[in-house]
């Protein structure tokens, strides 16, 4: 390095010490200018982008730096950043895991390896590497929460309690999230020592407001073990009531997003239909404890499904096609180039789950209802199966759930209601909209004629049956979801009218659920004669 190189560098240091990045920037350029090479430099340039949001020009300059033992850590927790900013759990992961080979002892690196992994739905690395902090006895807050994540997802139901019961131990004063995964398991029996630990804290009122929220979701969940409804009931209400406060569903902005939406008609004849049509999407829609987790555990079994996982990518584009416009207005105004941009790029995203490159493969979020023009327009040959539980069961579900991201109509019986008549208004529009291309499974007819109703799901999707799809509940697959217990058995009838033992407590709600429960059978059940 020449002299006045060096002079450059000596002073881009002073000043980013002194957090003058933009100044440092300019000698960091200049340094880089004269010497390539510079590892620090490119290092130092990366920092400075990162800071400014440039993360494009951030990642490009901790590549030159990785390639340099000396600054390679600090290039790849760079570029870890960036992927986290960037919400692309696949990039983490794969920094990540090269910052454990470069720093095998680093537990703090594994045990994010191991979060990292769980999010991709990579369950054996999950697994491999929050065990091995555990061996290293690398205690950190969701360690034993997370193992038991694992163990739920692979369904081991008695090793996911085992750490849910490390977790409560491990954090007396913050145990909530681990009562209420015990009671997420769905199968779990709580024991005496579980419910006198639940009243003890609930008793002692010492915890936040969200923790006491939890404790309550679990005692409920404790009280319907033991057939007693009406206290379940009063508990449900005050877990719910606390949790309404804390996050207040945004009624109007959803209702003026429903009305918006229902002002958009397709012009299907400017549709462009692809012909690179190797991978075709399934999207599984509806409300959440619809069944969308037993009908995507269904589909996986055949040969020619690949699942994936609750991908989030369909909303994030729509977020980034509206540029503050409303949505219709964008969707009517996608460009062809952008359509392919999203298409080529929500592919490239979906690979990350399996090799293959022929067949159809399942995206299911719930909330893909909203976005079934967007699906459309990006995929065309896109097969929509939009799940439909009785409302009253359904809705009672949705309330004894507590949901650790999104749905905050869920805290509200009143606006449980209200998001039910928005997605009844909302399918029977896209119906109108996509005629025939939406095919409405009913949940209590999937379960009473399995066999039936799964051959005209196959024949909707034009795949052929094979009798593995009958006994999906063999399927070794990580589950991901609340139901995770519940798909590893048998389909059986016992969740069909489970709402029946709060009737009596909330008349006024349960008169509604039938009033929707008759538009969902006269405006959507009924379209699947169509097929």
């Amino acid at each position: 390095m020449d002299q006045k190189t060096k002079q450059h560098w000596l002073e881009a240091v002073r000043l980013f010490n002194k957090k003058q990045f933009n100044n440092a920037m300019t000698h960091v350029q200049k340094v880089l200018k004269n010497n390539p090479d510079h590892a620090e430099a490119a290092l130092m340039a990366g920092n400075i982008l990162l800071t400014n949001n440039n993360l494009n020009n951030a990642r490009h300059y901790f590549l030159m730096a990785k390639i340099n033992a000396s600054t390679r850590e600090n290039a790849l927790l760079g570029l870890l950043a960036i992927a986290e900013l960037l919400l692309d759990p696949f990039e983490q992961k794969a920094f990540l895991t090269e910052l454990t080979v470069l720093s095998p002892q680093n537990s703090n690196y594994r045990y994010h390896l191991g979060i990292t992994a769980l999010a991709t739905g990579d369950i054996d690395l999950a697994e491999s590497a929050l065990l091995e902090c555990d061996h290293r006895q690398f205690y950190t807050h969701g360690l034993y929460l997370n193992l038991g994540h694992v163990y739920k997802a692979k369904g081991d139901s008695e090793s996911a309690a085992r750490f849910y019961h490390k977790y409560i131990n491990a954090e007396k004063k913050k145990p909530a999230a681990g009562f209420w995964s015990l009671a997420d398991l769905k199968n779990y029996q709580f024991t005496a020592d579980d419910i006198n630990k639940i009243n003890l804290i609930i008793n002692e009122n010492r915890q936040s407001e969200a923790e006491n929220s939890l404790m309550r979701f679990s005692k409920a969940k404790y009280l319907e073990q033991i057939n007693e409804f009406s206290n379940a009931t009063q508990h449900y209400h005050q877990a719910n009531t606390i949790m309404s406060n804390l996050r207040p569903f945004k009624k109007i902005a959803f209702n003026n997003l429903i009305d918006d939406l229902i002002s958009f008609r397709p012009n299907l004849s400017s549709d462009v239909i692809y012909s690179d049509k190797q991978l075709t999407p399934i999207f599984i829609v509806g409300m959440p404890r619809s069944g969308t987790t037993l009908t995507e555990q269904i589909l996986s079994s055949h040969s020619q499904v690949e699942p994936t996982d609750e991908l989030p990518y369909i909303e994030r584009y729509a977020i980034n096609i509206q540029n503050n416009i409303r949505y219709s207005t964008a969707l009517t105004q996608i460009s062809e180039h952008t359509k392919t941009a999203i298409r080529n790029h929500y592919l490239n995203k979906v690979k990350h789950y399996f090799s293959s490159t022929t067949g159809y493969f399942i995206d299911k979020n719930p909330n893909n209802f909203l976005h079934i023009a967007l699906i459309k327009l990006i995929f065309p040959e896109a097969k929509i199966v939009n799940l439909l539980r009785n409302v009253a069961d359904n809705s009672l579900a949705v309330y004894k759930q507590f949901f650790s991201r999104g749905h905050d109509y869920s805290y509200s019986m009143t606006s449980i209601l209200e998001y039910w008549q928005a997605y009844i208004k909302l399918m029977r529009h896209w119906d109108s909209c996509y005629p025939q291309q939406i095919y409405h499974l009913k949940y209590e007819n999937l379960v009473s004629a399995p066999e039936i109703e799964i051959k005209k799901l196959l024949q909707f999707i034009e795949i052929p049956f094979e009798e593995d799809c009958l006994y999906f509940y063999k399927s070794k697959r990580a589950v991901l979801t609340p139901s995770s217990s519940q798909v590893r058995k048998p389909m059986n009838k016992k969740a069909i009218g489970q709402a029946s033992h709060y009737k009596q407590y909330m008349p006024e709600n349960f008169a509604q659920f039938e009033k929707l429960e008759q538009l969902v059978m006269e405006h959507l059940v009924k379209q699947n004669n169509l097929f």
